[in-house]
C-alpha cells in the first residue's frame, strides 16, 4: 500500500474506479476493455516511473553519506600511515641515540680507568718520596744528634759535666726541648729498651756507678735532676712508649743505675777481687 501514496497513486485509483463504474453503466459511452487497459497501463507506468524517481532521490543521500564516509576514511588512513612512519622514524632515532650513548659511556669508562691508574702511580711516587725523605731526615737528625752530643761531650763522663748540663737545662728551655727531641729519636723496642738506650747515650757507666735514684750512700740522686724529666719525655716520644707512666719509667731507671756496677765487666772484676782477697787471707 505504500506505492499508492502521493498524487499519482490517487489518480491511478480514480482511473480504476471510473473504469469499474463505466463497465457497469450502460448509458456511458462504451469503451472496449483493451482501451481501458491501455489507459490504465499508461497511467500505472507513469506513476511507477515517478515513484522510482522519488525513491532514487530518497536513496541518494544514503549514497552520498556512504561516499562521504569513504572519503573521511581515506583522509584518516593517510594520517595513520604518517603516524606509523613517524613512530618508526622515532624508534630509529632512539636506537641511533642509544648506540652513540653506549659508545660514549664506553670511552668514558676507559678514560676513567686510565685516570685511576695514573692516580695510583702518583700515590706510589709520593709515598716513595715520603719514605726517602723520612729516611734522609732520620739520618740527618742522627748526624745532628751525634754532633750535638759530641759538642756537649755526651755521654757525660764526670759529675762536674753532669752539673753543667743540669744548669743548662734549668736556664734554657730551648736547649731542654732540643735535647728531648734528640734523645727521643734514639727509639727502642719497649719501655725498658728505650730507657736503657737513652741513658747509655747520656751518662757514662763510670759516672752511673756514682748515681742512684734517691742519692743515698754518698751518691748523686737522679730523682731531683732535670735530666730525669728530659729522659721521661724522650721515652714517651717513642710511639711504642707513648702511654708509658712515670712509675714504669722510674722502675727501669732505678734498675739501670742499680746494675751499673755489673756492666762493662764490673761483676767479673768483683769476683776476681773477692777471690784474690780470700787468697790473701
Amino acid at each position: 500500500m505504500s506505492y499508492l501514496g502521493g498524487k499519482s497513486g490517487k489518480k491511478f485509483v480514480q482511473t480504476v474506479q471510473r473504469a469499474i463504474d463505466l463497465s457497469g453503466d450502460p448509458q456511458t459511452p462504451s469503451q472496449t476493455p483493451e482501451q481501458l487497459w491501455q489507459d490504465n497501463n499508461y497511467e500505472g507506468q507513469s506513476w511507477i516511473q515517478n515513484h522510482q524517481i522519488n525513491l532514487w532521490h530518497q536513496e541518494s543521500p544514503i549514497e552520498s553519506q556512504r561516499q562521504a564516509t569513504q572519503s573521511v576514511w581515506q583522509q584518516e588512513s593517510a594520517p595513520v600511515s604518517t603516524k606509523e612512519t613517524l613512530k618508526l622514524q622515532r624508534l630509529r632515532n632512539v636506537s641511533v641515540c642509544e648506540q652513540k650513548c653506549a659508545s660514549l659511556l664506553h670511552d668514558l669508562l676507559i678514560k676513567q680507568e686510565i685516570i685511576i691508574e695514573q692516580q695510583r702511580n702518583l700515590i706510589r711516587t709520593v709515598q716513595d718520596l715520603k719514605t726517602t725523605s723520612a729516611r734522609e731526615n732520620t739520618a740527618a737528625c742522627e748526624d745532628t744528634i751525634a754532633c750535638d752530643m759530641n759538642q756537649r761531650h755526651l755521654p757525660i763522663e764526670d759529675l762536674p759535666s753532669l752539673m753543667a748540663l743540669e744548669n743548662d737545662l734549668r736556664s734554657s728551655p730551648d736547649k731542654r726541648k732540643k735535647l728531648v727531641l734528640e734523645l727521643g729519636l734514639v727509639g727502642g723496642a719497649d719501655i725498658k729498651d728505650t730507657v736503657w738506650r737513652i741513658l747509655k747515650q747520656t751518662i757514662k757507666n763510670d759516672l752511673a756507678e756514682t748515681v742512684n735514684w734517691r742519692g743515698v750512700n754518698g751518691k748523686t740522686g737522679f730523682q731531683s735532676l732535670q735530666l730525669k724529666n728530659v729522659v721521661t719525655e724522650a721515652v714517651r716520644r717513642n710511639p711504642v712508649c707513648s702511654q708509658a707512666t712515670e712509675m714504669e719509667v722510674e722502675r727501669v731507671i732505678r734498675r739501670w743505675f742499680h746494675l751499673a756496677c755489673d756492666r762493662e765487666g764490673g761483676r767479673k772484676r768483683r769476683k776476681v777481687e773477692n777471690a784474690s782477697g780470700q787468697n790473701k787471707m
